[in-house]
């Protein structure tokens, strides 16, 4: 995966631009070449960890089975989406749980 062209201080700049204007977010990624989910997701992540949500990670964060194992049981019994849950438990991204989500029902 590429790393990102933006520091987490341009970034917070962008979301905070964001957030003043009265712009939807495909229209404000428009004017600076970027995907509505991207202001999207770094606003989500600057509201969980503040300005630390915001830098690139550099080292994978390790997860027990059980903690992966609850979160893809909260999923399955309908408590959540994707997105909601891993937003709740801290996730970086929804992706890692629909990664375990698909191996827990391939096993």
């Amino acid at each position: 995966m590429p790393r990102s062209r933006y520091s987490a201080v341009e970034k917070l700049a962008l979301i905070t631009e964001f957030q003043n204007a009265n712009l939807s977010a495909g229209a404000f990624g428009k004017q600076y070449g970027m995907e509505a989910r991207t202001i999207e997701r770094w606003s989500l992540r600057y509201q969980q960890a503040d300005i630390d949500g915001l830098t690139e990670v550099t080292k994978n964060k390790h997860y027990s089975q059980a903690f992966k194992l609850m979160l893809v049981q909260e999923y399955l019994n309908g408590q959540g989406s994707l997105r909601m849950l891993a937003h709740k438990h801290g996730l970086r991204s929804h992706k890692q749980l629909r990664d375990w989500v698909f191996k827990y029902n391939r096993d």
